[in-house]
């Protein structure tokens, strides 16, 4: 008797801009990982995959990231104006049906799903499947299921759509359909990574969920209350990873790390120190930004040592308190904190960076320009990150109506690049004049505050308690 087969498939992008910038499905992965467990053939379709070098020297970040192939396509109608190109990112049509074409016909298939205002992407891959397989079981999880799933069960109904985490319903659908025995112990799976081919990093999470609900912000419906992982369970995936895939770059997928409690915190320098303690030279790598308050003294210490690399801030929740006066004075004196206990544990300047949210319903441009020279006044890069306005948030839903978005209305609407080109505070050509200029600022290092003096912690950071 054969053995019953899955295939997995990460969808390509459309959209103006997409970058990996340490972006692997790391969920879908362990799903992987489970179904191999149960005896499953797993086939993995990454429509992303790159077929590009990988670019840059050894020391950066460029070295690690594979760019996504891009070309230009026509614009949607909710994007006439824009002035940027939109672009297909991923593998080409004929590529990913030479790859199914390659294919025996699988006993279901699993998708995963990004952004909402990427659904274009997975109507054409449905089209794809029955053409060339004919009806058969497809589910589809991710993002996109789980902030709207009664908009893709209305634009794909031949799909069974589950929310959320893959949880007892989700396999249950797989037995019925595929059949299949699961572990009930899962608190060691790890990713099946040789299905993503060669990349030069690995994504771990020390912890799921959110403490805060930021008005603006899903990442509180992503996953159940804030768990943390046991460090020890922790360091056996790190061995794993080293000793079978050979990793060294790894990227923290924490949406709240070290969270700012005392609790939370306190996970993390446990965390910390086991790294300290290894012999392996590692590199670690905060995609998702580490909150200011998770920022001390020790921990500052504790990350340098154990190889974090140029760590990316975030206000979090802080954000909302931008004001006419760019930062209020506890979201200044916080930022200014982190970054004196980075510098001082040995950090440059130029290392330093932060997220700042653009295009927040009523935000004004001087707002945001204010608050990037306070920024930049105390060592700290900022870059922008474009709110997307996500349905069922209170700010999203406020952006979304400025829109004229309704629940009938294009999932396009949701696109962040409408968040700043059309924004009602300021025109689009005001914010792309913006852009460009802080990015010229950003390239002029700034001088570091006399009072961060660095000290050199390489022997005292063990010490530490």
């Amino acid at each position: 008797m054969s053995r019953k087969s899955i295939l997995m498939i990460r969808p390509w992008i459309e959209d103006f801009s997409a970058f990996d910038h340490f972006a692997q499905p790391l969920g879908f992965l362990v799903i992987a990982r489970r179904l191999m467990q149960a005896g499953f053939d797993v086939h993995y379709l990454d429509c992303l995959r790159s077929t590009l070098p990988i670019t840059g020297t050894p020391d950066t970040d460029k070295r690690l990231l594979h760019p996504f192939r891009a070309v230009r396509i026509g614009k949607p109608d909710p994007f006439s104006g824009i002035p940027r190109h939109y672009r297909r990112f991923g593998l080409s049509d004929e590529a990913i049906r030479d790859r199914l074409n390659e294919m025996e016909r699988p006993d279901a298939v699993l998708v995963t799903t990004g952004m909402t205002y990427w659904y274009g992407p997975l109507i054409a891959l449905m089209d794809m499947l029955t053409e060339r397989f004919g009806p058969l079981p497809i589910a589809l999880g991710g993002i996109h299921a789980t902030i709207a799933p009664d908009h893709l069960t209305r634009l794909l109904p031949q799909a069974r759509i589950f929310p959320g985490e893959a949880d007892e319903i989700f396999f249950r659908w797989v037995r019925e359909h595929a059949g299949g025995e699961f572990r009930a112990d899962v608190t060691e799976i790890t990713p099946a990574w040789e299905l993503a081919g060669p990349i030069g990093y690995a994504p771990i999470m020390t912890s799921r969920g959110c403490m805060h609900r930021c008005d603006y912000c899903v990442a509180s419906a992503m996953s159940h209350a804030r768990q943390v992982r046991r460090v020890e369970v922790i360091s056996r995936e790190i061995d794993h990873l080293i000793r079978v895939h050979g990793f060294r770059h790894f990227a923290l997928y924490d949406d709240d790390l070290g969270c700012g409690t005392r609790e939370g915190l306190e996970h993390f320098k446990q965390f910390l120190r086991m790294l300290c303690e290894r012999a392996e030279h590692m590199t670690w790598h905060t995609p998702n930004a580490l909150g200011i308050a998770s920022v001390t003294e020790e921990i500052a210490c504790l990350m340098r040592t154990a190889g974090f690399e140029q760590p990316r801030l975030s206000l979090h929740h802080l954000d909302r308190r931008l004001g006419p006066r760019g930062l209020d004075d506890s979201a200044l004196q916080a930022y200014s904190r982190a970054a004196e206990h980075l510098i001082r544990a040995g950090y440059e300047a130029a290392a330093l960076s932060c997220y700042v949210i653009a295009g927040l319903p009523d935000q004004r441009l001087e707002w945001l320009d204010r608050a990037c020279t306070q920024l930049l006044s105390i060592g700290i890069r900022p870059y922008l990150a474009q709110f997307s306005p996500i349905p069922g948030t209170p700010l999203g839903d406020v952006r979304l109506g400025q829109l004229g978005y309704r629940s009938d209305a294009d999932m396009l609407l949701t696109n962040k690049i409408l968040s700043v080109y059309r924004h009602g505070g300021w025109s689009g050509a005001e914010y792309q004049a913006f852009a460009s200029d802080l990015k010229h600022r950003r390239q002029n290092p700034c001088s570091v505050p006399a009072e961060f003096e660095q000290r050199d912690v390489s022997d005292e950071t063990r010490e530490i308690g």
